[in-house]
């Protein structure tokens, strides 16, 4: 599904089909794609009501939009971060029911070690490029935020 074919989703219909997907505090990739409308930007917009696990630092969750597998990572008490789920060695999904280790400020890629700060710098090889990351404005007051899912601040791989 292109871009422009994506279907307008309103904030009921994103909160009823994501909450359907959330197994042990992590959204599963039968997540929903949410655009404002056609011909607008794509972005996902998320609460910390939905996703409980964003409401600390270290919380994680997975959501997946269309074909794009994001992480959603409560960086500090100000920010929530967005990252391409795969490894930029060799494209391992980093979702952690998959290859992916969160230990709430490393994830780890149990594929061959690379390991990725919560901003998703490489710190440890093989992996030595940063995974993708998404423009997130995040409100702490209110816990909303939105993703920009067409602006990506490192290209993914």
């Amino acid at each position: 599904m292109s871009g422009a074919e994506l279907p307008v989703c309103s904030r009921r219909r994103f909160l009823g089909l994501a909450g359907r997907s959330v197994v042990g505090g992590l959204m599963l990739p039968a997540a929903v794609a949410c655009s404002t409308d056609v011909g607008e930007p794509r972005t996902l917009s998320f609460t910390v009501s939905q996703f409980p696990h964003l409401a600390l630092t270290g919380g994680l969750v997975v959501a997946q939009v269309d074909e794009l597998k994001l992480l959603l990572i409560r960086s500090s008490a100000q920010e929530v971060v967005a990252l391409d789920s795969r490894c930029t060695h060799v494209l391992c999904d980093l979702s952690p029911d998959v290859y992916g280790k969160w230990d709430g400020t490393v994830l780890t890629c149990t594929c061959h070690g690379s390991q990725f700060d919560a901003q998703g710098n490489a710190m440890t090889p093989p992996a030595l490029l940063p995974l993708g990351r998404y423009p997130v404005t995040f409100d702490p007051v209110s816990g909303q935020g939105s993703v920009d899912l067409e602006h990506p601040l490192v290209a993914p791989p």
